[in-house]
């Protein structure tokens, strides 16, 4: 969800609506469904849009306003649910096709184009509905975008924090792709420091296998997937390092001590990840934290002895 702001002064840059776009968002939005404005422009975008036609198309669509009241007819039937439409605490979810997935709203001229077409048979392409077009229309039906960064709380004259810190413009356009090229580094490292957030969490919470998913996708590993996986397995089924010793017997134990450890605790800690990879070899091949847990429970009964015949399989 992004917030909305609007301004009513058409001698301010800012006249009409502005989607207040946080920087770790930037990356992940496009223009196509800033298009249509809010719902409450509609009506006067596309009569906008027509006015703005160069005159050789624009006469196909006289008298405007009626062509634009039919447009918008045309577009109720096809898309009862306009993007931005609903209420914040349960906002329109875009179309999906015939198997469920979503596809999103199209941008505002293909849907224009085929209205126009479908209604007073206009002979019309969505190419012409284009940048240039857009510069045309008045201000306040052109969204402006407003890049911002949420700063680090300050503290509180008794010493505690406030809740959250300031919020810092850092740019504001028309033009959402040239604000995602200047801001591109700030915003694909807000995206990472806030997916390694989430990792963190998901950590603290016992989830591996989505802190592991997540560190990948924020690029903040160069560890493996799997071996991220084993060791959070290990940290489930490791035993103490003197039990595991214990059973070994004396012409095992000096040849275990003569293997490049610095210590049996590093041994024991080897020979244990040994056993989980052993055990557990297509661990990467586990969709979720509860599919891991079924896989570490079922080999929990067998994994002690198979630390002991590692280890035998070390000495031969």
């Amino acid at each position: 969800d992004l917030r909305l702001s609007y301004v009513y002064d058409p001698t301010d840059p800012a006249d009409g609506v502005t989607v207040h776009v946080p920087l770790k968002a930037l990356s992940r939005i496009t223009p196509d469904q800033f298009t249509w404005n809010v719902p409450g422009l509609l009506d006067e975008l596309i009569l906008a849009m027509i006015k703005a036609l160069p005159k050789q198309l624009r006469v196909q669509f006289v008298p405007a306003p009626d062509a634009a009241r039919t447009i918008r007819d045309w577009i109720d039937d096809h898309y009862p649910n306009l993007p931005g439409s609903g209420s914040q605490q349960k906002p329109n979810l875009p179309p999906v096709d015939e198997e469920g997935t979503t596809v999103g709203w199209p941008d505002l001229a293909h849907v224009f184009t085929k209205a126009a077409i479908a209604t007073v048979g206009a002979q019309i392409h969505p190419e012409v509905l284009g940048p240039e077009l857009v510069e045309r229309l008045s201000a306040y039906l052109r969204v402006t975008f407003s890049v911002e960064q949420q700063l680090p709380a300050g503290k509180h004259p008794r010493g505690r924090r406030h809740a959250r810190g300031p919020v810092k413009v850092l740019g504001t356009a028309k033009d959402l792709k040239a604000l995602q090229r200047e801001f591109a580094a700030q915003a694909e490292a807000s995206a990472r420091q806030m997916v390694k957030k989430q990792a963190e969490q998901a950590g603290e919470q016992g989830k591996l296998v989505q802190q592991a998913n997540l560190l990948h996708k924020a690029g903040a590993t160069t560890e493996s997937r799997a071996t991220m996986l084993w060791r959070g397995a290990l940290d489930a089924l490791r035993l103490p390092g003197e039990r595991i010793s214990s059973r070994w017997l004396g012409t095992e134990a000096l040849m275990l001590a003569a293997a490049p450890y610095k210590s049996t605790k590093e041994l024991v800690e080897d020979l244990q990840l040994a056993t989980v990879k052993r055990l557990l070899p297509n661990v990467d091949k586990l969709a979720d934290d509860e599919a891991l847990a079924n896989a570490v429970l079922d080999i929990r009964e067998v994994y002690e002895d198979t630390v002991y015949q590692v280890a035998h399989d070390v000495i031969g």
